[in-house]
């Protein structure tokens, strides 16, 4: 196989992973929306002062299929420092919090763990 076919050959895999892994977003750009702070503001509401804070970050999730079209979304992602696991926040189309859980480790009171 030449250098030009492996090239192209990788350059195909690359392209399809990309496709298949969320994209890290700018929640000031994400669909013009203005979605910046929403995440850390609803932090403050919560008890987590044991966790610490580690990270937020803006997750876009994509969902639907080429036969009914796709729709994004944008997700909070919030790491810490305590416990091993996310509590994330699922932001509706407007940046409202319509949902938030936590994964692993991570437990806080009243939000359900998965």
């Amino acid at each position: 196989m030449s250098v030009r076919q492996k090239l192209q050959k990788s350059g195909l895999v690359l392209a399809a992973l990309t496709q298949l892994m969320p994209a890290v977003a700018h929640a000031e750009n994400w669909q013009k929306t203005g979605c910046a702070g929403v995440v850390e503001q609803d932090l403050k509401t919560l008890d987590l002062d044991d966790l610490e804070i580690r990270q937020v970050r803006y997750i876009v999730r994509s969902e639907g299929s080429v036969e009914s079209g796709t729709t994004e979304s944008l997700d909070g992602w919030v790491s810490f420092k305590n416990c091993k696991g996310n509590l994330v926040v699922i932001l509706s189309q407007s940046c409202a919090v319509e949902e938030r859980y936590t994964t692993g480790q991570c437990r806080i009171k009243d939000i359900p763990s998965y």
